[in-house]
């Protein structure tokens, strides 16, 4: 983010916070990230210059606690042999 320069002053500028970006020098203001819905994961990390990108879940997989795809656990049938 940055004040713009006047005629008797320079421009000022300050660093974004947590999950805000710039994608342009001089913006005025800086944009707030994207945040994923629920079943949803980060396919692109944000940065102080780049917004970050949401994809869903795949089928068969679920979102985890820090925001990725996970596949869902295959339950195998146990076969086992009886002796009488």
């Amino acid at each position: 983010m940055s004040v713009p320069a006047s005629q008797t002053s320079d421009r000022v500028c300050r660093a974004c916070e947590a999950e805000e970006y710039q994608d342009r020098a001089n913006q005025h203001e800086c944009r707030r990230a994207t945040q994923c819905l629920v079943g949803e994961s980060y396919t692109t990390a944000m940065s102080k210059t780049v917004n970050r990108v949401c994809a869903p879940c795949a089928a068969g997989s679920y979102q985890d606690l820090v925001w990725t795809c996970v596949s869902v656990v295959e339950c195998v049938v146990m076969h086992t042999r009886v002796y009488l």
